[in-house]
């Protein structure tokens, strides 16, 4: 970093609009976000990551910033939050990619939780995906959305009930380049459950494996 007259000097770097709110808001000066957007690029590192870690910005305020860019209600992590059903379950591959999935059906309609909901809702994937429901967007952090995968999915491998849930695409009508997404995305579900069968049937001593329809 360059340095004049022994002061130092941070380059001024664009403020992402997502996280205008957290300087407004004075939860962190424009030269502290500075070094946030320096940090996370040098490291390699999501700048949400850099902001709650080293920065020490509270989930809620990165998630009140997120709300207010979107338009759309932030969505905290809830370690309570049961599963959603087998019919709006999508293959973990899929919704680790594309950032959204589907946490419950309510009155007001299913609600879908998106780290981009703008992006989300413009490509209308989530329609084609579930064309009876009527989408509600809720916005969410990264670091929530990771653990909310979790929460559902499980860490790692999961068991073999788990991969056959993720397959599990009962009740779902997906249409066009959506469907080609999520149907590449059970692909790779078939394979992790193809995997978990051999290891476990190897932890077992077996010797053969059987598979009936």
């Amino acid at each position: 970093m360059p340095e004049k007259n022994n002061v130092t000097i941070v380059p001024i770097r664009p403020v992402d609009h997502r996280h205008q709110g957290l300087i407004d808001d004075g939860v962190l000066s424009r030269l502290d976000y500075d070094l946030a957007a320096g940090a996370a690029r040098l490291k390699n590192l999501d700048i949400e990551d850099v902001l709650i870690d080293e920065f020490q910005v509270k989930p809620a305020a990165l998630g009140k910033s997120l709300a207010a860019f979107f338009g759309v209600p932030y969505e905290p992590f809830d370690p309570n939050r049961p599963p959603p059903p087998p019919g709006l379950r999508l293959p973990r591959a899929y919704v680790e990619e594309h950032e959204w999935l589907a946490i419950e059906e309510t009155q007001e309609g299913l609600v879908i939780l998106a780290t981009d909901p703008e992006r989300v809702r413009t490509s209308r994937v989530v329609n084609n995906v579930f064309p009876k429901h009527k989408p509600v967007f809720r916005v969410t952090t990264r670091r929530e959305f990771r653990k909310t995968v979790d929460q559902f999915y499980g860490d790692g491998v999961g068991s073999i009930s788990d991969l056959l849930s993720s397959l599990d695409e009962e009740g779902m009508e997906e249409t066009g380049a959506a469907a080609d997404e999520v149907e590449l995305s059970a692909d790779n579900e078939l394979v992790k459950l193809v995997n978990k069968i051999i290891i476990d049937a190897y932890n077992m001593g077996a010797s053969d494996i059987h598979i009936e329809p």
